[in-house]
């Protein structure tokens, strides 16, 4: 066992008390136990509302007339199956099939604890994100194993299953929160260039208004300084002739 952590030891026995349980049981009695389950389950969906106003009228509480109805149709739907399915179980255990029976069964043991470990990754992922996942999860050699087979069994999940059973596991808020967190860096850079913009723009508004006031005090010093009027040179020579 060298190399495997706490966790892998659990896997381990896990994987040995399913196996050893299904041999002791036989392929056929496990099968017919999980179609039992399958079919109990379909029997509480479809009888409890038909049941229930009958449980209402001797039991005030709706949730406890839920409970007791869910329960009786549970009990007498077991108590008929294992009447239907003890024969067929008792001839095969009497019959040369009973060894086959049971190294199928110790097989499906196997197959079935491996399942529920790859089940085990595929919560855990949910709930705890790669990167927060304790050393524990991380270097249990058997987890990770079960995480090559999580990927193809999750997409075998419908898409709407799957982000309800993520929002119930709390995956989904921190995806969401990661999101919020990409939208508010987003809009923040958003803003950012809208002020950019605005100022580009202001700038070139104003640009030509300073250019055409430079402009007009240009025309109006040349206008000052453009030179004198014709009779006002005369003048200005006659002085300057008298002067001489």
């Amino acid at each position: 066992m060298h190399g495997l952590n706490n966790l892998d030891v659990i896997i381990l026995i896990v994987i040995g008390i399913s196996a050893l349980i299904a041999l002791s049981r036989g392929l056929v009695k496990e099968v017919l136990s999980i179609v039992g389950w399958v079919l109990a389950t379909m029997s509480i969906i479809y009888l409890l509302p038909v049941l229930m106003p009958f449980a209402k009228a001797h039991i005030s509480s709706g949730i406890l007339a839920g409970v007791v109805t869910a329960l009786v149709i549970l009990i007498l739907f077991f108590i008929a199956w294992i009447l239907l399915t003890d024969k067929l179980i008792g001839k095969i255990r009497t019959s040369k099939l009973n060894g086959l029976d049971r190294m199928l069964g110790l097989f499906f043991g196997i197959v079935r604890a491996c399942l529920l470990v790859v089940l085990f990754y595929i919560l855990v992922s949910w709930m705890i994100p790669a990167d927060k996942q304790s050393e524990v999860l991380t270097q249990s050699k058997y987890f990770q194993i079960a995480g090559s087979f999580a990927k193809p069994l999750e997409e075998l999940i419908p898409e709407e299953t799957l982000q309800l059973i993520k929002e119930k596991a709390g995956y989904a808020e921190d995806e969401e929160e990661e999101t919020d967190e990409k939208s508010e860096k987003a809009e923040a850079a958003k803003k950012a260039a809208e002020k950019d913009s605005v100022d580009d723009l202001f700038e070139r508004l104003a640009q030509p208004q300073i250019k055409k006031v430079q402009t007009k005090a240009k025309e109006k010093i040349k206008e000052n300084f453009s030179g004198y009027k014709e009779s006002e040179r005369d003048n200005l020579d006659r002085l300057i002739e008298n002067v001489e």
